[in-house]
């Protein structure tokens, strides 16, 4: 006797080559030998049911290929099944349809039981009858009687002038439809019937019909998951689509999609990207803003000197004594020059004034002598000398007294010229020092100014500048009665330094430091630019070059000190030194700089458009943070309603659920791969773009509306969908074989 294997091999050599009665009897030898199998089979004790075997995703697809591609080659085989129906009888021809079921389970290994092979068969079966309502139409417009029904027999009903036209025709195509490929009375009618019902009910599935079969596009194309995020993004979008991707697509590759789009996004927006970038396995977010917080910081370090608070402390104690070293020689050379004319000029001057003196003392006694000599010599010439005794010289005392005259009279002259010419030279070195500028300190302009301030309108009564300008001006008149009528410059420059603030303490000792300062800082911004005028005045002429070098330098070693403030409160808490950027904490700034200067803008200088990036990237990281936490629920529910919901209508037939239950499978692998998609769209504005810019299949081509808005192709879906539930809703399958 032969065995089940051989029977199987036989039935599929006997369908080869064309021998319909060795097939017919060897498959139902195969349906009984299984029966008989089963009967025998002794009871067994009920046990835990058996484990699948677990395959491959490779191995499923492939499975789930040849159950598709067998389903197709079943579907047709259907419609060849009705064709040659008149020839043969109607046990014959499910016989014929339940070989072709075992012939392609033998020879693909397809499963007939499978949800695959039984949406590639209703697939089969609707694209083989697509042509039964415009061969209808043909028909008709050659009988002029019936001509008028010709377009409604196109679309299969879809199109027609009343609802009673709609149905006959959708009733006549379905009915044909159904029987090309089950043509027995039962299916012919039942498609009849659902093909009067099919247009009204059509117009209502269509949007879903669409959606299922763009998804189905989309997942033959590998693209639903980019599909479906894109889908997901536009819905958080809403109205600010537009504004979202122009702002993605020009983003820097180097910033994250949540940093790109922050203010066009909506906070459901903002939120899925904060759950996708979550969920990326790369961690690209969490890698992107590590790097930009790294570079911050190294800005920050590089304004405050260092990269701890030690170091840069230290940098800037070493910046003071490199800049002490350079100023202190200009300080000390414009302050002596202040006092060159005081300390050289008065001595030039007494002695110029001395030198005068003696020369006009010796011009006295050149003329005094002179005339003395004349009178002796007026006295000599009365005098008889040989009268004169023999004991004294023969030259008279007249004559003696006036050659003595003569002589002290020219040593006297000498002297004068000496004196004279000592004279000229110090005039000359004190007209010296006045053509290098060189000049006493004169602080009569200075003290006049004080005076008259203190007198003016809006001061005179003011106590506290009153007081402490009267103390500056009494400290400037005793250093000039110290200094011998002469303020030394290196006085003043004390009082500018240090002796307004000292005499504000001494006159209001109680008040606290803040109000001390304000003080001096208002006093020192009236005094100061007139004792650079003195200083400079007197032969300082470098004075305000020192004190340019000296502010720029102390400018840099503020500028780390203010950096390394903002820098420590940026790693501790990033709002407040945001707060300070931005200029809401002037309290800091005047801290570093000094009282008055509290505009962080001015006071970091080229340093400030980084600070003021730095500040932005604080603040777009807190509203990314905010619209996030606003948009969470919303987001949750786009992606909650962002699963496979679209579903064949199960009006249409009952064995749609096969497909349906296909994509519910699906669905999980999709669901991941959706989120994967996400997550490449958070990790820049351009990834962001491309799945924004994925659109489905259904808008990319809009294949369903344009069947149902030209009559001459409509006729397909509803003439074929009506035969499928035909052949499904007939119980005339009876094939022990198969899944009919």
């Amino acid at each position: 006797m032969a065995t089940l294997q051989q029977l199987e091999a036989a039935l599929v050599k006997a369908d080869a080559a064309g021998n319909t009665d060795d097939a017919r009897r060897l498959a139902a030898a195969i349906r009984q030998m299984r029966a008989q199998q089963a009967e025998a089979k002794p009871a067994e004790p009920e046990a835990a049911p058996a484990q699948p075997a677990k395959t491959t995703i490779g191995q499923d697809l492939m499975q789930a290929a040849r159950d598709i591609f067998g389903g197709g080659i079943r579907g047709v085989g259907s419609v060849g099944a009705t064709l040659i129906r008149p020839f043969e009888t109607a046990e014959e021809n499910v016989a014929r349809r339940q070989m072709i079921d075992e012939g392609l389970r033998l020879l693909l290994g397809a499963d007939p039981e499978s949800m695959a092979y039984g949406a590639g068969k209703l697939g089969s079966e609707i694209a083989s009858t697509a042509i039964a309502g415009p061969l209808l139409a043909g028909a008709a417009r050659a009988i002029p009687v019936a001509a008028r029904f010709a377009p409604a027999l196109q679309s299969g009903g879809l199109v027609g002038r009343n609802a009673l036209e709609r149905a006959l025709a959708g009733a006549t195509v379905g009915g044909i439809s159904a029987g090309a490929v089950d043509p027995t009375a039962e299916s012919a009618g039942a498609g009849a019937a659902f093909g009067a019902v099919t247009p009204a009910a059509f117009r209502l599935a269509a949007p879903r019909l669409t959606g299922v079969y763009g998804a189905v596009e989309d997942l033959l194309r590998g693209q639903l998951p980019e599909v479906r995020a894109g889908n997901i993004l536009r819905e958080a979008a809403g109205n600010n689509l537009a504004a979202i991707r122009a702002a993605a697509g020009a983003a820097p590759t180097n910033m994250l999609a949540s940093q790109a789009v922050v203010e066009p996004g909506t906070p459901a927006f903002m939120a899925l990207l904060r759950i996708a970038e979550e969920n990326d396995p790369q961690s690209t977010a969490f890698i992107m803003r590590n790097l930009q917080g790294q570079e911050q910081l190294d800005a920050l370090n590089r304004i405050a000197g260092g990269a701890t608070q030690t170091e840069a402390r230290g940098v800037r104690e070493a910046s003071r004594r490199a800049l002490r070293d350079i100023t202190d020689p200009m300080r000390r050379a414009e302050l002596e020059a202040a006092n060159a004319a005081a300390r050289y000029g008065r001595p030039l001057q007494a002695e110029a004034e001395r030198a005068g003196a003696a020369a006009s003392q010796m011009v006295e006694d050149v003329r005094r002598f002179t005339a003395a000599g004349e009178r002796a010599a007026g006295r000599a010439a009365g005098v008889d000398v040989m009268a004169q005794p023999e004991t004294f010289p023969r030259q008279s005392y007249w004559e003696r007294l006036s050659g003595r005259a003569e002589t002290v009279a020219g040593e006297a002259a000498e002297s004068s010229l000496i004196y004279g010419a000592a004279r000229r030279d110090a005039e000359q070195r004190l007209a010296s020092l006045a053509t290098h500028g060189l000049s006493e300190l004169d602080v009569g302009p200075l003290l006049n100014s004080i005076r008259s301030t203190v007198n003016r309108p809006g001061v005179r009564l003011n106590q506290v500048q009153t007081q402490v300008m009267n103390n500056v001006a009494d400290l400037i008149e005793e250093g000039v009665q110290r200094g011998g009528g002469v303020l030394d410059a290196r006085d003043l420059y004390s009082i500018r330094k240090d002796a307004i603030n000292s005499v504000i303490q001494k006159l209001y000792p109680t008040a606290d430091a803040k109000t001390q300062q304000k003080y001096a800082s208002e006093l020192l911004g009236q005094l100061r630019p007139l004792i650079d005028d003195a200083i400079e005045a007197a032969g300082g002429t470098g004075w305000r070059n020192y004190l340019k070098t000296f502010e720029e330098g102390m400018e840099l070693v503020n500028r780390r000190k203010l950096g390394a403030r903002i820098k420590e409160l940026y790693e501790s808490n990033p709002e407040r030194a945001r707060k300070i950027i931005e200029g809401n904490d002037p309290k800091t700034v005047e801290k570093a700089f000094g009282p008055g200067s509290y505009d962080v803008i001015a006071a970091m200088g080229e340093d400030f458009p980084v600070l003021r990036q730095i500040a932005d990237d604080i603040a777009r990281e807190g509203r990314i943070a905010e619209k996030a936490a606003a948009g969470g629920k919303v987001a949750t529910n786009i992606l909650q309603e962002g699963s496979i919901s679209a579903r064949i209508p199960n009006l249409f037939s009952p064995k749609i659920t096969i497909t349906n239950q296909l994509l519910g499978e699906l669905e999980l692998v999709v669901n991941k791969r959706t989120m994967e998609a996400l997550s490449r769209a958070s990790r820049s504005g351009q990834d962001l773009a491309a799945i924004l810019d994925k659109l489905p299949f259904t808008e990319r081509n809009r294949v369903i509306q344009y069947l149902l808005a030209n009559p001459q192709f409509g006729a397909a879906v509803p003439a074929a969908v009506g035969a499928g539930v035909g052949n499904y809703m007939t119980p005339t399958n009876v094939n022990a074989l198969a899944s009919e």
